[in-house]
């Protein structure tokens, strides 16, 4: 069996990625980092990320190629420097949504589908990856303004929510 071919995939998330998230340059001083490409030969595994940086933030948008999800985590690049008990080195997008909402917004994967599938449905993911990463990176810019320019003191609280 040949191995499957997820070029078009990498190539239209690496294309909106890089279009929606443009802000993250222009507004915010990010540096974009070339694409992550992950087991791209396996077939439940295979993955690709992106990530943007400051000396005090990552953003990463990642894709799963077989379509089980598209997330956005944001990473706090000082997070040793915490206090002990207040260390968090990662938050998810949804978290911080969660968070600020008190946790009124459903999920992206609920808007996009109202079937909660392990994978989506064959051509679900190109067809519908342009408006998923548009969702993504106007959430992002919508309810995580502190935390891009360098203002991670909520990640303590955003992940308490989380695990609760």
């Amino acid at each position: 069996m040949a191995d499957p071919d997820h070029s078009a995939i990498v190539s239209e998330f690496d294309r909106h990625v890089r279009e929606h998230f443009s802000y993250l340059e222009t507004e915010y001083g990010f540096i974009p980092c070339p694409q992550r490409i992950s087991d791209i030969n396996e077939p439940r595994d295979a993955s690709v990320s992106i990530r943007y940086k400051t000396e005090t933030v990552t953003v990463q948008i990642g894709v799963s190629v077989i379509g089980a999800g598209i997330a956005v985590n944001i990473k706090s690049e000082n997070w040793f420097d915490a206090q002990e008990n207040r260390r968090v080195k990662w938050v998810s997008l949804d978290s911080v949504v969660a968070f600020r909402t008190s946790g009124t917004a459903s999920s992206l994967l609920h808007e996009l589908t109202s079937t909660r599938r392990k994978y989506w449905p064959q051509g679900f993911l190109l067809q519908n990856m342009g408006v998923a990463v548009q969702a993504l990176a106007s959430r992002l810019r919508q309810h995580a303004g502190d935390i891009l320019n360098g203002d991670v003191s909520s990640f303590p609280d955003i992940a308490a929510r989380e695990n609760e």
